[in-house]
């Protein structure tokens, strides 16, 4: 309250062009989300490799568009001295804060059980990870029995080395239209469900993204996007890498929202100097809220 209140109403003024712009980058993300999510379902005919669905990019339309109503409410309402728009854009601000802490807190939880995973995951051996056959893992072991056998031969140019022996009759360089990754094989078309063939293209985006190979045990090939890419580290494995992105991911989500959370606590408090300021007393509580003079 000590502050001149100029100041107070300069920094309170921009508190809602910051919810504004911050609403605004949300809306944007949201919508590269869906276009990303849209070319994934079109490309992969229905189905999409990405772990959220439509359900959840509706929940970010619709938080992201509260995110830029709430601050139209505090642009227009501290112009015009709205008390409604005024209430609404300062409870608004406090549902938002809300949100934000939540989401740290499952940023940081996501991150630090998933860290706990990747400690696990250095310690396991082969024979662990085939006795805990998750269905990515029960699909990765069946995937590598099934491209280049008999049921799937495939066209294989040796950059990874000669096919196993049992293989090796089923793989050759001379026929570019059989099968480079397993999705493409026949009977792998007619026999896996939907489930599976989200899963195989889940991990084919990931063996593109990353370069890893088998899912729980390394693999000479990449067998869910192109078995004749050579790999950079033919030891990393994709379960690795998944645990190590959703490690990052969970901090960076929690690192953002302790970020904003923490901003958002400041213009607040700056809210309530205004609000309380001495040159405000003699006026009721949505003039002093309103801070724009006229």
């Amino acid at each position: 309250m000590c502050m001149p209140i100029g100041i107070l109403r300069c920094v309170v003024s921009l508190e809602a062009w910051i919810v504004m712009i911050c609403g605004i980058a949300a809306f944007i993300f949201t919508m590269i989300m869906q276009i990303h999510y849209s070319l994934m379902l079109q490309a992969n005919e229905g189905e999409s490799w990405m772990l959220f669905g439509q359900g959840m990019l509706t929940a970010f339309w619709l938080f992201s568009s509260y995110i830029i109503i709430n601050g139209v409410c505090g642009i227009v309402g501290g112009q015009h001295k709205k008390p409604c728009l005024i209430l609404a854009f300062n409870v608004g601000n406090i549902i938002i804060i809300i949100a934000f802490i939540i989401l740290m807190v499952i940023g940081y939880v996501l991150a630090d059980e998933t860290r706990k995973l990747t400690d696990k995951d250095k310690q396991q051996n082969e024979n662990t990870c085939l006795d805990n056959r998750s269905e990515l893992n029960t699909l990765d072991w069946e995937s590598k029995d099934l491209l280049c056998s008999i049921e799937c031969p495939c066209y294989y140019t040796s950059l990874n080395g000669p096919l196993a022996k049992n293989k090796s009759r089923w793989g050759d360089d001379q026929h570019p239209e059989r099968p480079t990754k397993v999705q493409d094989c026949e009977l792998f078309q007619k026999t896996q469900n939907t489930t599976v063939k989200y899963f195989s293209n889940y991990l084919g985006e990931i063996q593109k993204n990353t370069g890893c190979t088998g899912w729980c045990v390394p693999y000479q090939m990449q067998i869910f996007y192109d078995i004749n890419v050579v790999p950079e580290d033919p030891q990393l494995y994709c379960q690795y890498v998944v645990i190590q992105k959703l490690t990052e991911m969970g901090m960076l989500m929690g690192d953002i929202a302790a970020g904003v959370t923490a901003v958002m606590l400041i213009l607040i408090t700056l809210t309530c100097c205004l609000c309380f300021h001495p040159a405000n007393k003699d006026q009721d509580f949505y003039k002093k809220m309103a801070h724009y003079e006229n």
